[in-house]
């Protein structure tokens, strides 16, 4: 029976406020909330059969898509909607491609990550029934330049021009988030795995929903190991940078700014917040004396370099998916919700 037919609406989705509070908290570029109506299409609009998540380095997206899968399996329950997930994930794409001999970031991963794109693993059936809806859900960089490293580009081009039942959301970072998971990238795997759990809950505030134990440990410092490093990060962060300079010389600055203008910013994502809030969060976490601190801060504090805010990212990302053609209702350009208490991680191991 379709959904009409059952009366369901998207504000009949359920958004569990505290476990899901980054899903809950998206915002559009128009300033809407989007979470009811993301997984409403998820679950019920039959032209939809992959959700494509991308954007920078330590933007939030694994967060964001686990709380994205705990509420698509919440609702399919609630709901009673027969549905079948399948994972995607870029940083474990690229463990596998490693073990088996293929340079990361290369072409030929790109071609290794399409592959396991267009010919997905089973999907884990999350409430059985006819008629069940697969859903895969993708998560990758897609940012930058595609030379001497393409961050899965390639992919995401060729999905948007080839897979129309793809909806995609670019999410925006924010510098202080960004800057939390550049001091967890380096001082996790550097932890014995028992000391793990515990470093991330009282020194990080994240509320991790697994227990203390030496493997879980191990599992989460693997994770880490595989996220993008500072010095990746400054680089995708230039080069983001300098392709939105090029675009906007290249359509010309008033246009560029008539689109950047009608983009609703979230209070905290103004650049001198931005940039507060991460030197704030660097004195709390960060080691003072060391060198490597000067650059954390100085990234920290960039938020997104003198030259590019959000609103600029933002309007260079609804640019790029007109340019591959990717229609209007197919694309959102989101905004990381930046909270004042701890986030709940359901870490995908």
């Amino acid at each position: 029976m379709a959904e009409s037919e059952r009366n369901i609406t998207p504000e009949m989705i359920v958004i569990d406020q505290e476990t899901c509070e980054v899903l809950a908290g998206l915002t559009d570029t128009e300033g809407q909330l989007i979470a009811q109506n993301l997984i409403y299409r998820l679950l019920f609009d039959t032209q939809i059969d992959t959700f494509f998540l991308m954007g920078p380095p330590l933007a939030g997206k694994s967060t964001l898509l686990e709380q994205i899968t705990s509420t698509l399996e919440q609702n399919a329950q609630i709901l009673q909607v027969p549905l079948a997930i399948n994972k995607i994930l870029y940083e474990k794409e690229l463990a596998d491609a490693r073990s088996k001999g293929i340079i990361p970031d290369s072409p030929e991963f790109n071609i290794f990550f399409l592959e396991k794109i267009n010919h997905p693993s089973e999907a884990i059936v999350i409430y059985p029934g006819y008629n069940i809806k697969a859903i895969h859900l993708i998560e990758s960089p897609s940012v930058g330049d595609k030379f001497p490293k393409d961050r899965g580009v390639t992919a995401f081009e060729y999905i948007a021009a080839n897979m129309n039942n793809t909806l995609f959301i670019y999410l925006i970072n924010h510098a202080y988030h960004q800057s939390k998971g550049l001091a967890m990238r380096e001082e996790i795997p550097q932890l014995s795995d028992e000391a793990v759990i515990r470093t991330m809950r009282e020194k990080f505030k994240e509320i991790v929903d697994l227990d203390d134990s030496k493997e879980a440990g191990a599992k989460i410092k693997e994770w880490f190991i595989n996220m993008a490093t500072l010095e990746e990060t400054a680089v995708i962060k230039r080069e983001a940078r300098n392709q939105v300079h090029a675009f906007r010389e290249r359509v010309g600055a008033e246009k560029f700014y008539q689109k950047a203008e009608k983009i609703k910013l979230p209070e905290n994502y103004n650049p001198e917040r931005m940039a507060e809030m991460s030197y704030d969060l660097s004195r709390e976490i960060f080691d003072q004396s060391s060198e490597r601190d000067i650059i954390r801060k100085s990234l920290a504090m960039e938020a997104l370099g003198s030259n590019i805010n959000a609103r600029d990212e933002a309007t260079f990302a609804q640019f790029t998916f007109e340019d591959l053609g990717v229609p209007a209702d197919r694309y959102i350009v989101s905004f990381m919700p930046i909270l004042d208490k701890p986030i709940h991680r359901r870490l995908i191991l």
